[in-house]
Order: structure tokens, then C-alpha cells, then sequence
């Protein structure tokens, strides 16, 4: 089984517990993500199993996301934080139908996020 290893930054959890991670060709130190995403993205839709695909791309805002299935990590995910993820790519079918999902083997802290600046809290006599 062959893994695919990038650094990518966390973005959520969703609704239905599944880890999403995101790479913009925006930043610098995601292009490289973003590019492996954007290509794995074609050939998962190359196979063409007409069901949801972990990788989306966004052409108009150049992004790629990936949601990753029964996430249980090791360190404590944090948004915007940037991390080593090594995952593979698993088709199986149920009933009729199949579907893909990406699962992480391994995960690790690469960089972490410059903290958000908020600005300055305005004090308004009112």
C-alpha cells in the first residue's frame, strides 16, 4: 500500500467528525500540498466512482482541501497549524456503490501557526 506524505494545515472538524485540512496556492510553504492535492484530486476523479471524494479543489479561489476518516491523532490539532501527514487512499463498496476515503497512518506537529492579531480593543465613552 503506498502512502502519500504532505504538510498541511489543519482547518476542522466536521459536522460528521471527519479532520479537514486545507493547502492554498496562496502561501508559499503550502504550494507544493496544494499541487500534490490538485493532481491526486484529477485522478480520484479519473475513477469516476459517482460518490463524495475526500479531495476538493476550488479553481476559483485555488485551494484544496482533504477530509480524512476516523482520525483518532496522536497530538492535539490546532487551526492554521501546519502538519506532516502521511495517508493513503482506500476504495471499498458497499452495497451497490463504492467509495473512497483518505485514512492518516501517521501525524505529526511540522509548524506551528503565527498567532492572529485582532487588533486593539476601542474604548467608545457612550
Amino acid at each position: 500500500m503506498t502512502s502519500i506524505e504532505i504538510n498541511l494545515r489543519y482547518q476542522k472538524r466536521d459536522s460528521w467528525g471527519n479532520e479537514i485540512f486545507i493547502a492554498s496556492s496562496k502561501y508559499k510553504e503550502e504550494l507544493a500540498a496544494f499541487e500534490k492535492l490538485k493532481r491526486l484530486e484529477g485522478k480520484l476523479r479519473e475513477i469516476d466512482v459517482g460518490t463524495f471524494l475526500p479531495v476538493f479543489h476550488n479553481d476559483n479561489l485555488n485551494y484544496c482541501t482533504i477530509r480524512f476518516k476516523f482520525l483518532n491523532s496522536p497530538v492535539k490539532l490546532v487551526d492554521r497549524n501546519l502538519y506532516t501527514v502521511k495517508f493513503v487512499i482506500k476504495k471499498n463498496k458497499r452495497g451497490d456503490k463504492d467509495y473512497i476515503n483518505a485514512f492518516v497512518n501517521t501525524i505529526k506537529l511540522h509548524t506551528k501557526a503565527t498567532p492572529r492579531d485582532h487588533g486593539e480593543v476601542l474604548d467608545f465613552d457612550i
